[in-house]
């Protein structure tokens, strides 16, 4: 991996550190850095996990809290899983009702037709012996 120049500000106090432990170590100052560096990305400081937990586990209370908060949130699915079903069902019946409803209007209707026909027929006079037009043009062309 190629190296890169960088410089980074340091106090004396750590820069008086670093010798010491590159000295002690039998390690150049920058490989120091590299180490420090490395370790510091690879293992998280215990402020940066929950309640300094340096194995990143959760709290009992934290859990509980969140279990409850599932188990919310899981009763309220249910009720609205329950309520779209119950709405499907209620359309579907209305839809039914309203095509049982046609049907009955279109009966009602055609028998209202029919007697009102009927009762036109009845309330018109007739003339036993006169014939209508299309009578006497059939029995023209019959001869």
């Amino acid at each position: 991996m190629p190296y890169v120049k960088k410089t980074f500000r340091i106090d004396s106090e750590l820069a008086d550190e670093l010798e010491r432990y590159a000295a002690s170590n039998g390690l150049s100052q920058t490989d120091a850095v590299q180490g420090a560096i490395r370790s510091a990305i690879q293992v998280p400081y215990a402020c940066h996990t929950q309640e300094g937990r340096p194995d990143g586990s959760v709290p009992r209370d934290v859990y509980d809290d969140l279990r409850r908060q599932i188990e919310v949130k899981d009763e309220q699915i249910a009720d609205l899983s329950r309520a779209v079903v119950l709405a499907q069902e209620t359309a579907r019946e209305a839809q039914e009702a309203s095509r049982m409803a046609l049907g009955t209007t279109r009966a009602a209707q055609a028998l209202h037709g029919a007697e009102k026909a009927d009762a036109l027929l009845a309330a018109a006079p007739r003339e036993e012996g006169r014939k209508s037009r299309w009578r006497r043009l059939r029995e023209a062309w019959r001869g």
